[in-house]
C-alpha cells in the first residue's frame, strides 16, 4: 500500500529510515511470537538495500496448520497486541498503525510460503514476474 492505506480514515503515518524500519520490524516479530503460544514464522519483505526510506513495513505470516487450529482472528489480535487507531483489511492483508508507521501483515498459507518470499521482495520485481507468467499462462 507503500502507507497509505490508513488514509481513509484519516491517519496519516509517516516515512521511517531503514534503520527505524528493520527495528521495528524485529520488534513486531519478537512481539507476535511472545504473545501467542505458538512459535509463528514471519518474514519482513525484503527492500533495496539503497532505499533511504519507507512508507510501510510488510510482514508475511506463514498460515500453517497449527496456527490455522489455533483460529485467531487477526483484527481482534492486532487490536489487542498493538493497540492501533485503525485497522484496514484490504483482501487479506491487515494494515495498521504502529509507532506513527503503517504496518501490513499479510497471511501466507504454507503451501505457498517459500515462493511468497520471493514474491513480495524487492517489489516491483514480483509483480513484474507474474505479469510476465501469466502473459506466457504459466502461473507464478
Amino acid at each position: 500500500m507503500g502507507g497509505k492505506a490508513l488514509n481513509k480514515y484519516g491517519i496519516t503515518t509517516e516515512r521511517k529510515n531503514t534503520k527505524e524500519f528493520l527495528r521495528i520490524g524485529e520488534e513486531i516479530q519478537v512481539k507476535i511470537n511472545f504473545d501467542l503460544d505458538f512459535l509463528v514464522e514471519t518474514e519482513v519483505v525484503t527492500c533495496y538495500h539503497t532505499k533511504p526510506d519507507h512508507g510501510d513495513l510488510d510482514l508475511l505470516i506463514k498460515i500453517d496448520k497449527n496456527f490455522l487450529n489455533k483460529g485467531i482472528d487477526f483484527k481482534k489480535y492486532i487490536a489487542k497486541a498493538f493497540n492501533p487507531q485503525a485497522i484496514h483489511n484490504n483482501g487479506g492483508v491487515y494494515s495498521f498503525d504502529y509507532q506513527n508507521f503503517q504496518i501490513d501483515f499479510i497471511p501466507i498459507n504454507e503451501s505457498k510460503w517459500e515462493t511468497a518470499k520471493i514474491y513480495y521482495s524487492y517489489d516491483p520485481l514480483g509483480n513484474a514476474m507474474g505479469r510476465l507468467f501469466k502473459s506466457m499462462k504459466f502461473g507464478y
